[in-house]
């Protein structure tokens, strides 16, 4: 009994070190996109919205973004910008019935602002995508429909660079607010509608990892 259990041991020893091998390899690849998953809670409207829609309605969507594109400078050495102009970059989100798409096959006007101990208040963090919408926009008449997805933590402590997060906590922002805004463009430039919420829950749900 004492051999077998001997030979046992000699056996899955090298099968538990394979296992362990292969799992830091799976970690250690490079990740090639990440989708969130949110929610938000209207609490504002202005204009007349050419759909139905009233306070406390639920706004479900997503964001996805590739972490590995290369962010540009902006005037300030607190934020750097990330375009979305991949197929791993997208944005979508439904309201009742109303579904509102960014990708790059409609629009790449999804872009990513990363603040390290910047911006309003001072020595805040901020995590601010902005998405631009045509399918919409043909559809409602209006020559631009834009979305701010806006998370601050006044703290400064969500961030230690500029580099595109792997996650978001939503508790640890105070700020969590997204709008949606339409206008024509005229001479004042005044918006037509536009309407607020409350972000009220953001997950990461899914994380893709590049092929070796």
């Amino acid at each position: 009994m004492k051999n077998l259990r001997i030979l046992l041991l000699l056996f899955l020893l090298p099968m538990l070190f394979n296992c362990e091998k292969n799992t830091t390899s799976l970690e250690s690849k490079p990740i090639k996109k990440l989708t969130f998953k949110f929610e938000a809670k209207v609490d504002n409207i202005n204009g007349a919205i050419p759909f139905q829609m009233q306070i406390g309605d639920t706004i479900i969507g997503s964001f996805s973004f590739d972490p590995n594109i290369e962010g540009i400078n902006t005037q300030y050495d607190y934020s750097k910008i990330y375009p979305q102009t991949s197929v791993n970059g997208e944005v979508s989100f439904t309201i009742n019935d109303v579904v509102f798409i960014a990708n790059i096959d409609s629009f790449p006007q999804y872009e990513i602002e990363i603040q390290n101990n910047g911006g309003f208040p001072n020595e805040c963090d901020e995590f601010i995508w902005c998405a631009g919408f045509p399918d919409i926009e043909q559809a409602f008449g209006q020559d631009n429909i834009q979305t701010w997805f806006r998370l601050i933590d006044y703290s400064g402590n969500s961030f230690q660079n500029l580099d595109m997060p792997s996650d978001l906590e939503l508790s640890k922002f105070e700020y969590k607010r997204m709008w949606v805004v339409a206008s024509k463009y005229n001479e004042l430039d005044i918006d037509d509608w536009h309407f607020e919420a409350t972000i009220t829950s953001l997950n990461l749900e899914t994380v893709i990892y590049r092929n070796n």
